[in-house]
């Protein structure tokens, strides 16, 4: 089989959840990524990454390394199962197939070998197959467009198909034990929930039910940044070291003084000065400026890549931002916010708890339960197989901890 290889990088993100309802793309965004079999005897065309187009109602380019070869590969991060997001992955795969001829697909996972049989039948009975298996989960985006097409398009796996498998039989074992687990778990956070009332003080006792309430979803991310903030200066503890939490808090804050009639009233005027025809006047750059509306109104872009766009029209007619005080700080807070490192905050969310729990506890028994609870959690997390690589090197560190004798002994 002639088959192009693929390699370098240019990453390429599914961002479509299963309730998006898809639009069509801007005229530049479907030119550049329109659709067109290859000519027969056509061996497709050598492209930089930089070059590559992605319709933005199938996804985003979100990262492109170029490092000089000729050869070119594109990462596909989609999310598994979800039947819109798989569409979207078939068509941005058709798109670099039709538009550049890159038709080799190295997928995770293994390549079920009755494929290449079914590809063999008549294209009209396997593609109404090839629709329902999508929607039902059965099969991935890029094995509904191999089955649903004629494209010269070949999947290989990257898996050791032996270590795969292995792999998938420990899962399933795993899945199968979780239950008599999982029952011995809830019987020990039982015991830790009876004894906590009995032995935490009055401050971990807050402290604990907050990151309960947050846990569960109850406190949103910045209402349970104000609890913290609240118990930490009551307890005279410093957040400074916490540098992602105290933006996000810092953020937040400013985000709740905004005047936004004011920010509205001064982009009206900025409005105005830039397209007046002592500025700019109304050519490309207002066509641009009225463009970039529309998207903001379809949220096809962002607040701040509109913010953006203003300030840069209003460096190019030479009208100073630090003259309209409230959407200068709007602006700012806008560039602030999109900063916020989101995952490192809410990293320092934990160790902050962490921390002052440790330091609000007065007694040995408070300390030694708060352990056992925290303990609890990484059992819990292991048994449904969610722990990151942060908690198993924990729990890799000290197994004997996290046996249910140690546990059940340090309550006792």
């Amino acid at each position: 089989m002639n088959i192009k290889n693929v390699f370098v990088i240019a990453y390429a993100s599914c961002l479509i959840a299963a309730s998006v309802s898809v639009g069509h793309a801007d005229e530049a965004s479907a030119a550049a990524g329109a659709l067109r079999p290859l000519a027969k005897g056509e061996t497709g065309r050598v492209v930089r990454p930089s070059d590559l187009r992605i319709p933005p109602e199938f996804g985003v380019v979100s990262e492109v390394y170029d490092g000089g070869s000729p050869q070119v590969a594109v990462l596909i991060q989609d999310g598994h199962g979800i039947y819109p997001t798989q569409r979207n992955a078939a068509d941005i795969i058709e798109g670099l197939i039709a538009g550049h001829g890159l038709n080799l697909v190295l997928v995770e996972g293994l390549v079920p070998d009755t494929l290449a049989r079914e590809r063999r039948q008549p294209l009209a009975g396997r593609s109404r197959s090839a629709e329902q298996r999508l929607a039902d989960g059965q099969i991935t985006g890029e094995q509904y467009l191999y089955l649903n097409s004629d494209y010269p398009l070949a999947l290989e796996s990257l898996e050791d198909a032996d270590l795969y498998q292995r792999s998938l039989a420990a899962q399933a074992e795993a899945v199968r034990a979780r239950g008599p687990a999982l029952e011995a778990v809830q019987a020990i956070d039982a015991t830790v929930s009876t004894l906590k009332p009995h032995v935490y003080n009055q401050g971990l006792a807050l402290l604990d039910a907050y990151h309960g309430q947050f846990l569960a979803r109850v406190l949103k991310s910045d209402q349970y940044a104000g609890k913290l903030c609240e118990i930490a200066g009551a307890l005279g503890f410093s957040l400074a070291p916490y540098r992602d939490f105290a933006l996000f808090v810092e953020v937040k804050r400013r985000g709740e003084v905004i005047d936004y009639t004011q920010v509205g009233q001064e982009t009206s005027r900025v409005y105005q000065e830039l397209f007046s025809q002592r500025r700019l006047g109304q050519g490309s750059d207002f066509q641009a400026f009225r463009a970039m509306a529309t998207r903001v109104q379809q949220r096809q872009a962002t607040q701040l890549e509109y913010h953006r766009l203003i300030k840069r029209l209003m460096d190019k007619a030479q009208m100073r931002l630090d003259t309209y005080p409230h959407l200068s700080g709007f602006i700012d807070y806008l560039e602030r916010h999109a900063s916020i490192d989101y995952a490192a905050m809410l990293k320092d969310m934990e160790a902050i708890t962490r921390a002052m729990e440790q330091a609000v506890a007065q007694e040995g028994h408070e300390q030694i339960l708060l352990q056992v609870a925290d303990d609890m959690d990484i059992v819990t997390k292991m048994i449904n197989l969610e722990l990151n690589s942060e908690e198993l090197d924990r729990y890799l560190a000290d197994e004997a901890r996290f046996s249910a004798e140690n546990i059940v002994k340090r309550l006792s």
